[in-house]
């Protein structure tokens, strides 16, 4: 299911990005972005307002995970990123735990790569 998501969103944040899109194509892709930040937890109804068929927090976040490495697109890493600071930010609560340590493992390791980003004198 993760995986599956992770090429939607990659789908989605390359609509945005190309100049051949209609606005109608662009508007339905942000869209399908936005929902993505309804995900339900684990078990329980999505959150108010959000589709009764939005997948799960874990999967969300998950597929988001997956797509912050530095081998994808720069567009699809940002869309990635903007998922996971939704979810730190707004639904910290509603991640388990081996999630939420997987999050912060992963800002960990992001932060090692912009570590050596630095050192080299790139910035």
């Amino acid at each position: 299911m993760a995986q599956q998501l992770a090429e939607m969103i990659v789908r989605a944040a390359g609509v945005t990005q190309d100049p051949a899109s209609t606005p109608a194509q662009r508007q339905e892709a942000v869209a399908f972005l936005e929902s993505l930040k309804g995900a339900r937890r684990a078990g329980a109804p999505p959150p108010a307002g959000a589709s009764p068929a939005a997948p799960d927090l874990s999967v969300v976040v998950g597929a988001a995970a997956e797509l912050t490495r530095a081998d994808r697109p720069l567009d699809v890493q940002v869309s990635a990123y903007a998922l996971l600071t939704h979810a730190v930010r707004h639904r910290w609560d509603d991640l388990a735990e081996p999630e939420r340590a997987a999050v912060g493992q992963l800002a960990y390791q992001h932060l090692g790569d912009g570590e050596c980003f630095f050192k080299e004198g790139k910035a």
